[in-house]
């Protein structure tokens, strides 16, 4: 090029990210709960589109991950158990043994 003419130049496009879906995503047995605390959910708050915009979610979403044909990202688990008064730990572990209190962890002696 000689000297005194500018040449144009496009900016980069930036490149798209990679998002790795199975990097955040729940065991099968855990999502299985999350499902299972939504349907509660839904019908504690009195509808699934009640229960969407208290998440803050599209009902879409909600009724995808419901219905089993999105997996529970961790971030909607979240929600749910934001939703339902708990959290993520409790909303997506197993049941405890009856015998074993939830608050202290004392072992209950049968009567």
């Amino acid at each position: 090029m000689s000297k005194g003419h500018l040449r144009i130049v496009k900016p980069k496009a930036a490149k798209a990210r990679k998002r790795h879906h199975h990097l955040d995503m729940l065991a099968e047995p855990e999502q299985r709960r999350v499902r299972a605390a939504i349907s509660s959910l839904a019908k504690a708050y009195g509808g699934i589109g009640v229960l969407a915009s208290v998440m803050g979610v599209s009902l879409h979403q909600l009724r995808e991950v419901r219905n089993a044909r999105w997996n529970v990202s961790i971030g909607m688990a979240v929600r749910v158990a934001r939703a339902g008064g708990s959290t993520l730990e409790k909303l997506i572990s197993p049941m405890g043994s009856v015998s074993i209190c939830p608050t202290c962890g004392a072992e209950r002696r049968a009567a």
